[in-house]
């Protein structure tokens, strides 16, 4: 019995952070695998190489599953899918991307649906300020 008490005085008990304990509160699946997981310390190649396996395996159906889950959030968590866009931005093909971007946007402004759409937008808008400012103007004069 006295031996006993002692062990667990000479073992060092891992001390929880109050952030820890809220993420085990919110999804302790994530949590426990955020501690015990391998791929927390694999490298990024690692973890979008896992994906890439996930989603040819289950197709429009990876990001569904766990293991995916886990490993996008940590990966989101790091940034990386940051890092690569903005490794991918500096590619000299990413410059004709951005440029049918530029003329999508062209188009969609230039376009009359859209000019209607938009003119229906602020009709509305105006029509339930009016409505608003005639609702207070009668609560006052009663």
């Amino acid at each position: 019995m006295q031996q006993k008490k002692t062990r667990n005085l000479l073992t060092p008990q891992r001390i929880y952070t109050a952030k820890e304990v809220a993420q085990y509160e919110y999804c302790p699946l994530v949590w426990w695998h955020e501690q015990y997981d391998p791929a927390v310390h694999a490298d990024n190649d690692a973890l979008f190489a896992q994906m890439v396996e996930i989603e040819q395996e289950y197709g429009s159906l990876a990001p569904e599953m766990p293991d995916y889950q886990v490993i996008e959030q940590i990966l989101v968590r790091r940034g990386a899918f940051y890092e690569d866009g903005r490794r991918s931005k500096q590619l000299p093909e990413m410059e004709a991307d951005e440029e049918l971007d530029e003329e999508y946007t062209e188009a969609v402004d230039n376009h009359p649906k859209v000019r209607r759409l938009l003119g229906l937008a602020v009709l509305a808008l105006g029509t339930g300020v009016v409505l608003v400012g005639f609702s207070i103007l009668t609560m006052i004069l009663k």
